[in-house]
């Protein structure tokens, strides 16, 4: 297949690119791999999509750490594109060639964000979004694809608690405190100014529901800061804290919806030790 008259500009590619794609991909991994590619355009800043090599692909996998699955499907996703380019004779290469199809992540190191590094990154959230995100992963310990999962009707402000649809469609709850309750509150209003069409709790700048892509990106910014800050290591910080502040590890399985005890995730959040537990350790009142 070769399209010469195929637009040399990377928005017109990328259309095309999704137009080819459309019947021969799943529609989740299409999108998957639409939000990965975009997400590396952003990253590469004033470098250009088209003349990119293999060495900046390498260290764009090395220093956006998201852990190996995801990091392979994005090495993927670029596979798949530049394949396209070449085909279409934009390129004369494939600069993910010799890049192993299963690549060769370090493990994220486990070690939990220290005070002062935790501090770091609230305080340079420079927007409503990036703060309330930023809050929301650290003090309820959710995962970041639970996040993006949020609709607005699974948020009870009164009781400061979310309903969170977890691995295997498990629900349980999670509760926040005060802090991020003022927080939300102010997050909401800016949403109900640029929301369009989303049930979403959280949503981009642009009115849409946040996607992972964009929630990556918000946190390659934030490297600037803690460079090896990334949304599951707030999960982590959260774990570490929860316990040192007092609650049980029974507890803080359970928040944390891991797997073995999943069956009494949809019973915790109506006892009323477990909010006496997570407000001693995180702050219930203002």
């Amino acid at each position: 297949m070769t399209n010469n008259n195929l637009s040399s500009r990377p928005s017109d590619i990328l259309k095309e690119y999704e137009i080819f794609h459309a019947k021969r991909l799943a529609t989740r991994s299409l999108k998957e791999y639409l939000s990965d590619i975009r997400l590396f355009t952003e990253w590469l800043g004033d470098d250009s999509l088209l003349t990119v090599d293999k060495r900046t692909i390498r260290r764009y996998l090395d220093t956006v750490p998201i852990g190996r699955k995801a990091t392979n499907r994005r090495k993927s996703a670029l596979r798949s594109f530049y394949s396209f380019l070449e085909e279409n004779e934009i390129r004369s290469d494939n600069p993910t060639e010799g890049i192993a199809r299963r690549y060769k992540v370090g493990k994220i190191k486990p070690d939990p964000l220290k005070e002062h590094e935790l501090n770091m990154v609230r305080n340079s959230c420079r927007d409503i979004l990036s703060e309330t995100v930023v809050n929301m992963l650290y003090f309820t310990g959710i995962r970041a694809s639970e996040l993006l999962g949020i609709n607005l009707v699974d948020v009870d402000m009164e009781k400061r608690e979310i309903r969170i649809l977890g691995k295997g469609s498990k629900t349980r709850y999670v509760r926040f405190p005060v802090l991020v309750q003022d927080t939300l509150n102010r997050y909401l209003i800016w949403r109900s100014k640029v929301v369009r069409d989303s049930l979403s709790l959280f949503i981009s700048e642009r009115g849409t529901s946040l996607t992972r892509g964009q929630l990556d990106w918000m946190f390659v910014k934030l490297k600037r800061v803690v460079s090896r800050i990334h949304p599951h290591l707030l999960r982590h910080t959260f774990a570490t804290d929860a316990l040192d502040g007092g609650m049980s590890v029974e507890e803080v399985r359970t928040v944390l919806g891991h797997e073995s005890i999943a069956t009494t995730g949809i019973y915790i959040h109506t006892t009323e030790q477990w909010r006496k537990s997570y407000d001693r350790a995180f702050g219930g009142t203002g």
